[in-house]
């Protein structure tokens, strides 16, 4: 039927919509939700704003300090501390005027700022700029009922080997899990912290070996937060003047090779956790993260978002940072 048609008359044909299959990203719907599905679909999906969530302004900042260092690095003009300092306050201020984001915590940003600026300094010194090949690299995969996005933090390429990172601003999981006065709460929910990471580090090595036809050597989370600084409290300083105070050296040889020696040892925390990616684990990790992705698409057609069971709360300070506790039907429970 042509537009002729239509002026005299005729019938406009029915529209047909094509809806496109939803887009899951690992991190912030996955393995989110895996942390608290009630919190996941009151923020993520219910579109609630978080009032003042100081980890995940620490992450981004973290990120994006790290990213924009190494694109300086790139170029051939690594920045020296004086300009990771400049980059990191340009950063701070994009996240808080921009995007209007604010941390309870300025300290916790303090000291981030502290540890990135000794991780860019070590991965100077040693020279893995140099194998560096991309940062903030996202791939996809399209399944029937959903595409998964991924976004693979940093990718190495010596021409032997090829390593994928991940970094973490926060502390190594094991090292709640070896406290003797740990909680059973806090033990399971770190417990499943460390299988969370290992089911992203092993989907990241799926994606990466379908996209590129090569499968990485090695998949590494890199906890930030495990690098040592000194962390005297901000007080009346500025960021700026704060992190001006540190002289931000490199980690030893010894640090390192530490830190490296025990990087898959589930007793051992420190800056490293290196997951195992045998074919088996592979196979598995995309088996569940199928179900999980499943649950979420359920759970979005009839908008539920259910409190956690007694045996899979999150940590405490997750509970603590969530604008809706008070009305959480899981902690009511708790004594």
């Amino acid at each position: 039927m042509g537009p002729a048609s239509f002026l005299q008359g005729g019938k406009i044909p029915p529209y047909k919509g094509e809806g496109g299959s939803p887009r899951l990203s690992l991190t912030s719907d996955v393995l989110d939700h895996r942390k608290c599905q009630r919190k996941y679909g009151l923020y993520k999906v219910r579109g609630f704003e978080a009032s003042a969530p100081t980890a995940e302004f620490v992450g981004t900042f973290a990120h994006r300090s790290m990213e924009k260092a190494w694109r300086e690095a790139r170029e051939g003009s690594p920045p020296d501390q004086a300009r990771m300092i400049s980059i990191m306050e340009a950063i701070r201020n994009q996240l808080v005027y921009e995007e209007k984001r604010k941390p309870h915590s300025w300290n916790a940003v303090l000291k981030s700022g502290w540890q990135v600026m000794r991780m860019h300094a070590t991965l100077l010194q040693r020279g893995l700029y140099d194998s560096l090949i991309d940062m903030e690299r996202r791939l996809r995969y399209s399944h029937d009922d959903y595409v998964l996005e991924g976004v693979i933090d940093a990718i190495f390429d010596s021409g032997e080997s090829v390593m994928l990172w991940d970094w973490k601003a926060a502390n190594d999981p094991r090292r709640v899990l070896n406290k003797d006065a740990a909680t059973e709460r806090s033990r399971n929910y770190n417990q499943r912290v460390m299988a969370d990471y290992s089911l992203q580090l092993r989907v990241y090595h799926h994606l990466y070996e379908r996209t590129v036809g090569r499968a990485p050597d090695e998949c590494r989370i890199v906890f930030l937060g495990e690098i040592p600084v000194k962390h005297p409290p901000l007080k009346k300083r500025n960021l700026t003047e704060a992190w001006a105070d540190m002289d931000a050296e490199p980690l030893s040889d010894a640090e390192w090779d530490t830190f490296e020696g025990g990087s898959a040892d589930p007793s051992t925390p420190g800056l490293f956790y290196t997951v195992s990616t045998e074919s088996n684990e592979i196979g598995v990790a995309m088996e569940e993260f199928h179900d999980e992705a499943l649950r979420i698409l359920a759970a979005r057609e009839v908008d539920e978002w259910c409190a956690p069971e007694q045996d899979c709360l999150p940590d405490r300070q997750t509970c603590l940072d969530c604008d809706f506790r008070k009305s959480c039907p899981a902690l009511k429970e708790v004594s």
